[in-house]
């Protein structure tokens, strides 16, 4: 596998014929993943409220990111990294694009919710100043896990 420091990680929107692909990722890293029926309905909706990006690298989708807008606030909805590429910085890229997006959308606050046993995702969430805001109870469907709501406010200094 190639390292994205070296390699350049390639950025874009997500269209249909990524699907494949994605849901490639997304049942390998979810007990309870979207619907292909989902990821249609997300890449339909018009920008610039709601984005859904793959993350490219060496001509191969590792990665994607799908967050919305409303009013001041951003919403994360799912975030995936292929097993094979995680814990190489593709998480935080994509993150960090979803960041600078919202600032320049002029949103005061980002928002989303992860289970509470997924530590990975919490400290990558943490690290990049996200604080727990909250807990809903038995928010996924699956199990009826936890999920912690994590918010990162001021964007401007991201």
């Amino acid at each position: 596998m190639k390292d994205p420091k070296r390699e350049p990680l390639e950025l874009r929107y997500m269209v249909l014929e990524d699907l494949d692909a994605v849901m490639e990722i997304e049942k390998s890293s979810f007990a309870s993943p979207w619907s292909r029926r989902s990821f249609e309905a997300e890449i339909a909706l018009n920008r610039p409220y709601s984005h859904s990006l793959v993350a490219i690298l060496d001509k191969r989708i590792v990665g994607f990111i799908c967050f919305q807008y409303v009013v001041s606030d951003a919403h994360i909805i799912n975030l995936a990294v292929h097993p094979d590429y995680r814990r190489r910085g593709i998480g935080r890229q994509l993150l960090k694009h979803a960041l600078r997006c919202g600032y320049k959308l002029g949103v005061e606050r980002m928002v989303l919710e992860v289970r509470v046993s997924n530590q990975p995702a919490f400290e990558l969430y943490r690290q990049s100043g996200f604080r727990i805001l909250g807990v809903r109870r038995r928010f996924y469907s699956d199990n009826g896990e936890d999920a912690y709501v994590m918010v990162l406010s001021n964007l401007q200094r991201r």
